[in-house]
């Protein structure tokens, strides 16, 4: 693909979704190139003419709700404030949209348009446009919940003091939230294989803590150091490090400017607050027990989990004095009930000022309204909607949409809550030290980008998985599968596209639900290739039943295959590597109308796999001048052959393995070998794609079935001895099919008997090129009867 591709569009390193169907996907398709908007199609002309009816009707919408809302009468509440912000977001929402709607007709019609116009289109324009998007969101949301407050207080709402937290608000709001809340399109997919951002060296035994802030820096909690460790926005290494005089923190929390809250309660009963501005500590919060959660909410309210007290406690921030905490969840007794909370953690509250606690040894998340001291069970067994089951969960976040992103803890993964219910993001593969897995992650956070950072706890890491944006699919009916391995030095070997170098691949059985158009797609830090096979797979002759093959996309060094696929078709796909001898972890992404079901059947081939010597066979024999002779290939009548029966103990797939110093060639017949016609009941063939000296079969046997493998060679005239090896699930029986010959002379001296008495017809046997029979005439052999 040309290289704008790879700038406009899903494809876009920095492009950003998650505002429903974009432009990119609704025009990209429709639009001909170097033609003017005259001649582009009808859906184009009418996408035009709604954007511009669009835009004078937002136009004239702001510039009305700006002229009513900027009079004082209607400044009386916060309400009045929001709303004249937001007539000012509108018009600067309804401005963008227009623009970037003719920046993709112009640039998609011009296809001279430079590289850095459509970089600078990707950067600016997309990201402007989500801001004010978001600014609205938010603002829509404190209009909400000033009128809720409204309702409750009734005639003691007070005014003047609406009016000074809509005044703070908005100007305050485009950077009042320090941690990130990406809004994720409805199939949002992250790369279930992780990168190590840092290990233990770095970050010390049994990591509890991670922040990302908005601008995106990393904090860390050090408990085994007892430091604070930062990374900048694309710093590999730690940029500063923070010592204190905490001891074993199990949380933390950054604010915007850039103050860190941190659990100094295991030793000290505190909580401390390093000041960014003077570099200095002080005492933020005085409890008798460590915090295992902390959060800062939008009016500065300080909030602490204290896990051994069953309890989430609060205190403001604004208060001069350090009074008493406030109880914000929890009676302090340890129970089920739904004041109640046994062991809590991780700890979020939103802008309506609702908490959300992981109530870990009750094995739920707790929402707690504003104001409201018996919580909701919204994800877990005893939750209203009980779609996921979790084991002692320590983290929550929340998304842009409001959607549960909960660490389960017990089960070693990520979870969400979405429209079809709960799903897992990563670390689905059960627990371990692989780079896909976990085990026990404590907390986790995302960064601007939509990426994943894992606070992994055992594993003493942090691990960073990649949100897949180009993978966001604008359509409810689409399902997405995914798929997670890696190629190691164990892993099964073939010549890819015959070349004299081993490729180490997986072969992955494909089976859909419904019948339909699929797309597969890899992610991997290797350069992956990706072959798609009818039925099976043939490591030994690697055309053989294949049906499609990609190499990459848009230079990205990953395959992306879009294919019709069919139910009752079982399909193969191999993932393997552009490089010989590459291995590493990999991803294979599978949307389409219904689920892929993606299956591994690499484990490894039975050539590879080391059966015990009483179900593996070596048979030898010899080809010579007194072997028989057949026409192998239908033109040359001298090849020398020999037939073996065949027959196996144990359904299942069987390897056979020819070793020879002649260039040997081997086919399998179900039930009889006919040599007058040797494409008579052929099961498998050595089609020798790739030019090997010996055959090599991998072949599915049947118990109750008999085979004639038929050894030969590949140029006629050739003798020499021959082994064959034999591998599978049980033993193989080969035996001299001796009875073949017998079989054909008595066929051919009853067609003799019945359709020719006057002639002597058994000289065919010898297969010579010509016969001639009495009364009827010459014919050749070899057109007439072998082929």
């Amino acid at each position: 693909p040309k290289e704008s591709s790879c700038v406009i569009g899903d494809q876009c390193n920095i492009y950003i979704k998650g505002i429903g169907l974009t432009l990119d996907d609704i025009l990209r398709d429709e639009l001909q190139p170097n033609t003017g908007l005259n001649n582009q199609s009808f859906s184009i002309k009418l996408s035009a003419g709604l954007t511009i009816i669009m835009f004078v009707a937002g136009l004239i919408n702001s510039i009305l709700s700006f002229i009513t809302f900027q009079h004082k009468d209607s400044q009386q509440v916060g309400c009045g404030m929001y709303l004249l912000t937001s007539s000012i977001t509108s018009l600067l929402t309804i401005s963008m949209f227009i623009i970037k709607f003719w920046f993709v007709v112009l640039t998609h019609i011009n296809e001279s348009t430079s590289l850095s116009i459509l970089r600078g289109g990707c950067i600016a324009i997309e990201p402007i446009l989500k801001l004010f998007l978001y600014l609205d969101g938010w603002l829509n949301a404190c209009i909400a919940v000033e009128r809720a407050v409204l309702i409750f207080k009734g005639v003691n709402f007070d005014k003047k003091k609406s009016k000074s937290i809509a005044r703070r608000t908005v100007l305050i709001l485009p950077f009042s939230l320090s941690f990130n809340q990406p809004k994720f399109c409805p199939t949002a997919t992250w790369n279930p294989t992780g990168i190590t951002f840092a290990n233990q060296s770095i970050v010390g035994e049994y990591l509890f803590a991670i922040f990302v802030s908005t601008n995106n820096t990393i904090y860390v909690a050090n408990k085994e150091n007892n430091t604070i460790v930062m990374w900048q926005e694309e710093s590999a290494n730690p940029t500063k490090i923070i010592h204190g005089n905490f001891v074993e923190p199990a949380s933390l929390f950054v604010t915007s400017n850039g103050d860190i809250y941190i659990d100094d309660g295991e030793k000290n009963d505190r909580v401390q607050k390093w000041i960014a501005e003077t570099n200095n500590f002080v005492t933020a919060m005085n409890v008798n027990s460590s915090c295992t959660g902390l959060f800062v909410d939008i009016n500065d309210t300080l909030y602490c989990s204290i896990f051994n007290q069953h309890q989430v406690v609060k205190r403001s921030l604004n208060d001069a004095v350090m009074t008493s905490n406030r109880v914000a969840a929890g009676t302090g007794i340890r129970g089920l009930a739904s004041n109640q909370l046994y062991n809590p953690r991780g700890i979020f509250v939103d802008v309506g000022l609702n908490l959300y606690v992981a109530d870990t040894n009750n094995h739920r998340v707790q929402l707690f309204q504003s104001g409201e001291s018996n919580g909701i069970t919204v994800a877990g067994k005893t939750s209203l909607d009980p779609t996921i089951a979790l084991i002692g969960p320590t983290g929550i976040i929340l998304d842009a949409e409001k959607y549960l992103y909960i660490v389960d803890y017990g089960n070693s993964r990520i979870v969400s809550s979405g429209l079809n219910g709960f799903r897992c993001l990563v670390g689905c593969y059960g627990e371990g030290s692989q780079s896909y897995q976990l085990t026990y992650p404590f907390s986790f956070s995302f960064d601007r980008y939509g990426n994943m950072f894992v606070a992994d706890f055992k594993n003493h890491r942090i691990q960073k998985f990649q949100y897949l944006e180009e993978l966001c699919v604008n359509t409810s009916s689409v399902v997405q599968t995914v798929y997670a391995s890696e190629l190691t030095t164990n892993s099964s070997t073939y010549l890819r596209s015959c070349s004299w170098v081993s490729s180490y691949y997986e072969a992955i059985q494909v089976n859909v639900g419904t019948s339909g158009l699929y797309t597969f797609f890899s992610n991997s830090e290797m350069f992956t290739f990706g072959f798609i096979y009818k039925d099976y797979f043939n490591p030994f002759n690697p055309y053989e039943n294949q049906l499609f093959s990609d190499d990459s996309m848009c230079g990205l060094a990953q395959f992306r295959l879009t294919v019709a696929l069919e139910t009752s078709i079982t399909y193969i796909l191999i993932v393997t590597t552009w490089g010989f001898g590459d291995t590493g972890a990999f991803s294979v992404f599978a949307s389409g109308p219904d689920i892929a079901n993606l299956k591994s059947i690499s484990s490894p081939s039975v050539i590879e796999v080391k059966y015990p010597d009483t179900v593996q066979s070596k048979y030898s024999l010899q080809l010579t001048t007194n072997s028989q002779i057949y026409s192998r290939d239908c033109r040359k009548s001298n090849y020398y052959y020999q037939t073996i029966r065949m027959s196996v103990m144990e359904t299942g797939y069987y390897a056979l393995i020819s070793n020879s110093s002649m260039d040997t060639f081997g086919d399998i017949y179900k039930d009889d070998f006919n040599p007058m016609n040797p494409f008579e009941n052929l099961l498998s063939q050595d089609y020798r794609a790739c030019s090997y000296r010996d055959f090599k079969f991998i072949v599915y046997l049947h118990t109750d079935t008999k085979y004639i493998l038929v050894i030969t060679t590949w140029s006629p005239n050739m003798t020499g001895k021959f082994f064959i090896l034999t591998s599978g699930p049980n033993n193989i029986t080969l035996d001299p099919y001796k009875d073949l010959l017998t079989y054909h002379k008595k066929k051919l001296a009853k067609f003799e008997a019945e359709k020719m008495p006057n002639g002597n017809f058994l000289e065919i046997l010898n297969l010579s090129s010509s016969v001639t029979i009495p009364g009827i005439g010459i014919f050749e052999v070899e057109h007439e009867l072998a082929c």
